[in-house]
């Protein structure tokens, strides 16, 4: 008699592999055009708002531009080019920081200096008081300070503003006789093809020392920088370029 058979009903499950993607890292190329897509998207978004919120439309879209500067403030290369721009600061000088945004560089100034710092927004002015900064709510165009600075600073301010014949005026008025203006901004002037939606001002360096002179300031020092060279920091609407420039008021005011 044969031995019977066992039979497995157990059969094995066939383990099917798993193909796995790879993933190709973004080309320069590709990088491009996503800032383009994006920048156009935002400027199609403001010119929608503008049409519902006439009456608003500066203020909000500032806001909603601006609220990445405190973040700004924590790369390598934009914190370089603002401890820069904060050396011709001078020592013990009372300084007015037009344009503080959160704060966070204000209290910077603040260790070293006697600080005041404006900005148009509650939001803004609210998260720079909690750092313990002298910080108000006040629109750059109509500063109402008479002499009584010593130096004011403005770190990639001015070329936010709309009106800059006002906000140079205004920063005149603050200062001291012989006080100091140190402006720091990128220079969009060199490339009109590549906009960047928060700038009104989109200046070349001769544009910015002519509008300083105009409103009465003496130049004593002014710097094109190349931020790709110096930082490899890339500026698309400034094709690279930023200026530092050191204006004074005349003693005889």
């Amino acid at each position: 008699m044969k031995p019977s058979k066992t039979i497995s009903l157990f059969v094995a499950p066939t383990v099917k592999s798993r193909k796995t993607k790879t993933t190709r890292a973004p080309t320069a190329k590709m990088l491009r055009f996503l800032k383009k897509t994006i920048s156009n998207l935002i400027d199609s978004l403001i010119r929608l708002r503008k049409k519902l919120l006439p009456g608003r439309f500066f203020k909000l879209e500032q806001f909603f531009l601006e609220r990445k500067i405190e973040n700004m403030h924590t790369l390598s290369h934009y914190a370089e080019f603002s401890k820069l721009l904060r050396s011709n600061i001078p020592s013990g000088a009372r300084v007015l920081d037009v344009g503080c945004n959160q704060g966070l560089e204000t209290a910077i100034i603040g260790k070293t200096n006697p600080v005041v710092g404006i900005d148009l927004y509650k939001k803004f002015i609210k998260s720079a008081r909690r750092r313990g900064i002298d910080a108000m709510v006040m629109d750059f165009h109509k500063m109402t300070f008479n002499q009584e600075f010593d130096c004011a600073y403005s770190n990639n301010t001015l070329e936010h503003s709309p009106e800059p014949d006002k906000f140079v005026d205004g920063v005149y008025r603050a200062l001291k006789p012989g006080g100091l203006f140190v402006v720091g901004l990128p220079l969009d002037g060199y490339n009109p093809q590549v906009r960047d939606p928060a700038h009104f001002f989109r200046a070349k360096a001769g544009d910015v020392l002519a509008l300083l002179k105009k409103h009465g300031f003496q130049i004593s020092k002014s710097e094109i920088l190349d931020t790709k060279e110096r930082w490899n920091w890339e500026i698309l609407p400034a094709q690279n370029k930023v200026l530092i420039c050191l204006a004074k008021k005349k003693n005889n005011v």
